[in-house]
């Protein structure tokens, strides 16, 4: 495309697609600008309507937002927060590039000299407004950049891949002129917080797309996912099971027993707390020890949480009954509204989230099979099993791929419980808990838990001692 002036100025837009690619090049050529533009400080406008893509309205729109990236910063959205509202960013800095994008699609702007100046804005398109049914969000880029002979810019349109988005990262920086510079496109596809991001980047997504490579059924990868994922966790899992079980045989010991019978008023409690501190120290028993192991595998837990939404590889993808994986597998539907339930379940019931919820129901049943301790506190029962049903209205609505994994974690957790239970020798448990009770270590020689126990122990005995000491000298004063 040429804009010509009747002076001799000369202003070319050139666009080039490429054939492999989602790219397509822009260039702007000029000649003589002065005598087309009065200003070489160039205004680009760009505004884009957000086509509704994909079954549920609320889940499109949390995952669809208006990101950018500023030169030498991490890709962000936090100051528009466009997935949840309407906002605006004021660009001040050099906006590197821009994305107007939606749950598994996008449309990237990426500049080689960078826009100075500008805002970008979001705002949603209410359901009811005329447009609402077809469109999510307005989106909108007014900004600046400065002509020089010829600048250099590169739209991506395609979809959010993770590995190809890194892969065009450095190609998209050689193409605009910003030589070997990581961009991040990638970044756009939000992953989870730091820690989470490494375990879906360094776990998840690469033996996700190797199993991808087999041509498998998706619902078969996800199956062979869960399988690694439990194995990888399998340890942290025993470990739990095996510091629950020291603790129950612990609790039925005639020694524990006497501790509680001496301190039965609960003006006593921290006395007695702290007689079956040590005495579960001697044992060798850790109060924590069925607790930690379980945080170590949260990471994980969460991180395919975020990972199952934003996979576009799931996208149109069937198994068994559900048609698409990333999105709700709904068996039940109405369209008569129903006070509160139409709020909570969004006029469907999705069968993958009820198999979850069942399963997570018999699992909490199990535990608490497993951890007499809990059945004197009904109210903490209830929490327990309330807590799936929670779950069932929150993950009615989410990918289908993803209730798919929750319930086959959970019935593996299942089957290893009792294959744990199974392999646990009770009676060789017992003899070693009275063994250590009778020849205890050393507090020097005790290592992790069991040494950082002891040594909160002895903090305590001091903390009473000086208490008392206090208390003694106001008593003296009066």
């Amino acid at each position: 495309m040429r804009l010509t002036s009747a002076d001799g100025g000369i202003l070319d837009l050139n666009y080039s697609l490429d054939a492999e690619t989602y790219l397509v090049d822009f260039v702007v050529k000029g000649s003589n600008v002065d005598r087309i533009a009065h200003d070489t400080n160039f205004n680009f406008k760009w505004n884009q309507k957000l086509i509704r893509t994909e079954l549920g309205r609320d889940f499109e729109e949390r995952y669809s937002s208006l990101f950018y990236r500023f030169d030498g910063e991490s890709p962000d959205d936090d100051d528009l927060d466009s997935s949840t509202k309407n906002g605006q960013k004021n660009v001040s800095g050099r906006l590197t590039w821009f994305n107007f994008k939606n749950q598994f699609f996008s449309s990237i702007l990426v500049s080689g000299n960078a826009f100075h100046d500008g805002d970008l804005r979001s705002s949603l398109i209410n359901e009811e407004e005329r447009d609402g049914k077809k469109y999510l969000k307005n989106y909108s880029a007014n900004l600046f950049f400065e002509m020089a002979d010829e600048e250099k810019f590169c739209f991506f349109f395609g979809p959010n891949d993770y590995p190809m988005l890194n892969d065009l990262s450095e190609q998209v920086a050689e193409r605009v002129g910003l030589g070997d510079e990581d961009i991040e496109l990638e970044q756009t596809i939000y992953l989870g917080w730091p820690i989470v991001r490494w375990v879906n980047r360094f776990i998840v997504l690469p033996f996700f797309h190797w199993l991808d490579g087999f041509n498998l059924n998706y619902g078969l990868i996800i199956l062979l996912l869960t399988l690694l994922i439990k194995g990888i966790t399998f340890p942290f899992t025993r470990k739990s099971m095996l510091a629950g079980a020291k603790m129950r045989i612990a609790n039925m010991m005639p020694e524990v027993q006497k501790v509680n019978e001496k301190y039965p008023n609960q003006e006593d409690a921290m006395k007695k707390q702290q007689e079956l501190m040590a005495l579960y120290s001697r044992m060798g028993v850790n109060q924590m020890g069925g607790c930690l192991p379980m945080l170590f595998q949260w990471p994980v837990l969460i991180a395919l949480f975020y990972f199952f939404p934003t996979s576009i590889e799931l996208r149109g993808q069937s198994f068994l009954w559900a048609n698409d994986l990333s999105t709700y597998d709904a068996i039940i539907t109405w369209d008569t509204y129903i006070p509160v339930i139409d709020w909570i379940f969004h006029q469907h019931i999705s069968l993958f989230c009820v198999l979850m919820t069942a399963t997570n129901i018999f699992y909490t049943w199990l535990m608490q099979k497993q951890n007499p301790a809990q059945q004197s506190m009904p109210g903490m029962q209830m929490m327990m099993y309330l807590m799936p049903l929670m779950f069932l209205a929150i993950l009615n609505n989410y990918s289908a791929g993803l209730s798919y994994y929750y319930f086959l974690s959970t019935l593996f957790g299942i089957i290893q419980t009792y294959a744990i239970r199974a392999s646990l020798n009770e009676e060789k448990i017992l003899a070693q808990l009275k063994h250590n009770l009778y020849h205890p270590k050393k507090q020097s020689e005790q290592s992790g838990c069991a040494g950082w126990a002891a040594k909160l122990q002895e903090v305590q005995k001091q903390q009473q001692a000086e208490m008392k000491k206090q208390q003694q000298a106001r008593m003296r004063k009066m």
